[in-house]
């Protein structure tokens, strides 16, 4: 599974707003920000939605001195991906024809983690960073995938 950012802008476009000590809104219909999924004769758009509430990377605030919710710098920043990884999460729960930008749907939260690690990759972000952070996804995720989240 390979993929790209819509926008070359630094930061692939992400635009946010900091709302409080752990939540960020987007302000994507100023940002273009978007990623396309590319694979095996499959091509996605995933855009989500103006407005929507993230944490970025769900990490415990302990570790956030090694790993911050946005990362660091240009090779290991993965807020966007972490954004477009959020946003499969909560477009599970959300009813079908709420918007167009809540298709695709992930099928499956394996495919949610791997559209993660290939945005991680499409952003540059180290090998070593990318492999634990799709480790944590994958181990940690579950109840986060089964948490049923209302968008503010």
């Amino acid at each position: 599974m390979t993929g790209r950012f819509l926008s070359t802008a630094p930061g692939a476009g992400l635009c946010l707003d900091y709302i409080d000590g752990r939540t960020w809104r987007l302000r994507n219909a100023e940002a273009g920000f978007g990623f396309a999924l590319e694979g095996a004769g499959d091509r996605r758009l995933i855009i989500p939605a103006d407005g929507y509430e993230t944490d970025l990377a769900s990490i415990p605030r302990p570790l956030w001195a090694v790993l911050p919710p946005a990362g660091r710098g240009s090779r290991s920043g993965y807020a966007p991906a972490a954004v477009i990884h959020d946003w499969l999460y909560y477009a599970r729960w959300a009813p079908a024809d709420t918007a167009p930008a809540l298709v695709p749907r992930a099928n499956g939260r394996k495919e949610a983690d791997d559209v993660f690690l290939a945005a991680m990759e499409a952003l540059g972000v180290r090998p070593a960073t990318r492999r634990a952070m799709y480790l944590a996804v994958r181990v940690f995720g579950g109840s986060r995938w089964n948490r049923k989240t209302e968008m503010t």
